[in-house]
């Protein structure tokens, strides 16, 4: 039985290329652009966002990364990363929430790769027996859910035996998707030998599994759209001043104030924090020198979110709740176990992060950051804590990248030698180390002994805060541990 899977799929996208230059331009250093090296770089980017980046030097390390990827022996290599857990599942959220940005990378790829010729139909092929192989393989589920319409909305399996036209870049992007992020790569390397013995027949083989025909519609690169509000902050040298507001939203003033010019703030929240201490009505936190950081992909949440009160919940796996990677020895020593007084935690304030936006930077300039507390903190006994929380403010994400070592997110840079990168011990390790900004990139909750608004206020990062949010109240309720 033929498998679908990254490798087997970017093999049959590779037979189904427009052809390259001949001999004499290769010759005099013409390249088509259209390589295997080139094609892998390509799916990088759907999945990355942005071009993966490597020097023109390491060309031929690009191209024995394609060629283990083409023959299902691994994900390839670093370059794209595909192995990595949370680039697969930041492709796999962004597919299925941020359809748009995939979906421009596709068409880019389709646009420059494919061969549409009238005479050899290699598209039409291509889409026929990424059909055929995805009804051969009865490892895919009737219900398995594709996304490869327009609009993002998703198709199973039983619904393909149906179609009778295909929009040609979000189908790709669909069974891209499901290739890579939902089957081991390895499992399709029994598929490419016997596809090798077979020789060119196989694409042939695998159009007899599905329709007999299917008309191809291709659609137009969508236009992406980013915000305005996305603030270079990498200015140290900023003469400081104190901006007026409006609405009653203050603006912190840059490193060396010692005041923030306000209305009335409707954020009135002390967090624990000496009331000698405030700015106007906002506090200025100089005594308050912890905070919460949560990085979790469900934020703001359509299921989980009021957006009119700006209050949620969220979940953390317990496992990722003050992990000794990111939260120092003295704090988990003092403020665990957890249910034993859950006041600390709801007392500081919180910094929250859509982590998935840090895996695709791309996404960073238009994401968001917020400011919030903790109103209650429950252990399900499941696993999970149960975090509920009231959202105060926001500002720019992307600046976090530039401070993440004053805000004491930074970690070392790690990497490692191509011929360790297929080890099956690597996950381990680089969950362990992870790169400069990996506390970004990974769902948990970590406490840092640190005035987050005094460091922000430094900074000249400006906070926009919600108009008429209510002042949650203070939980000191206690949890009891599970059984």
């Amino acid at each position: 039985m033929d498998r679908l899977c990254a490798g087997t799929f970017f093999r049959l996208l590779s037979d189904s290329k427009r052809p390259q230059k001949n001999y004499g331009q290769r010759y005099q250093g013409v390249r088509s652009g259209t390589s295997d090296s080139d094609l892998y770089m390509a799916l990088g980017e759907c999945v990355r966002g942005e071009p993966p980046e490597y020097s023109t030097g390491t060309r031929d390390v690009v191209k024995t990364q394609a060629s283990i990827l083409k023959n299902c022996t691994g994900y390839g290599g670093p370059i794209c990363n595909f192995r990595d857990p949370a680039v697969r599942k930041a492709f796999q959220e962004q597919v299925q929430h941020h359809y748009m940005i995939p979906l421009s990378a596709m068409c880019d790829l389709v646009s420059t790769f494919l061969d549409v010729a009238a005479d050899t139909r290699k598209d039409e092929h291509l889409v026929l027996a990424l059909i055929g192989l995805i009804l051969h393989d009865s490892k895919i589920s009737e219900s398995q859910l594709f996304y490869i319409f327009e609009d993002g909305h998703p198709c199973s399996k039983a619904e393909l035996r149906h179609l009778s036209s295909v929009t040609v870049q979000p189908f790709l992007l669909g069974v891209w998707e499901y290739a890579l992020c939902h089957v081991n790569v390895k499992d399709g390397a029994d598929t490419v030998k016997r596809w090798k013995d077979v020789g060119s027949g196989y694409i042939s083989e695998l159009e007899k599994y599905g329709p007999a025909a299917v008309g191809l519609v291709y659609c137009d690169k969508p236009v992406l759209l980013t915000s305005d509000s996305f603030t270079d902050c990498s200015n140290d040298n900023a003469p400081p001043e104190i901006s007026a507001t409006e609405e009653g939203s203050p603006v912190f003033s840059p490193a060396g104030n010692d005041s923030v010019e306000t209305d009335t703030n409707p954020c009135d929240v002390n967090f624990g924090c000496s009331e000698d201490h405030n700015f106007g009505n906002h506090p200025s936190f100089s005594d308050c020198i912890f905070y919460n950081f949560i990085a979790n992909d469900f934020v703001t949440n359509e299921f989980n979110y009021n957006p009119d009160r700006k209050t949620g919940h969220l979940y953390v796996q317990n496992e990722r709740a003050l992990e000794s990677r990111y939260t120092s020895a003295p704090i988990i020593s003092k403020y665990t176990p957890i249910y034993e007084d859950t006041g600390f935690y709801t007392s500081v304030p919180c910094f929250f992060i859509v982590w998935s936006d840090f895996v695709f930077r791309q996404r960073i300039k238009s994401s968001s950051a917020y400011l919030g507390k903790m109103t209650r903190l429950l252990d399900q006994g499941n696993g999970y804590y149960r975090i509920d929380y009231q959202l105060l403010g926001s500002f720019p994400a992307g600046i976090l990248t530039t401070y993440d070592r004053e805000l004491g997110l930074y970690t070392p840079f790690f990497s490692t030698p191509e011929e360790e990168y297929e080890n099956d011990s690597y996950e381990i390790v680089y969950e362990e180390c992870g790169d400069s900004h990996y506390e970004y990139k990974r769902e948990h909750w970590s406490v840092k002994q640190l005035p987050l608004l005094e460091i922000l206020a430094d900074l000249g990062v400006q906070i926009t805060y919600f108009d008429d949010v209510p002042t949650p109240p203070r939980s000191s309720e206690k949890i009891v541990p599970a059984e």
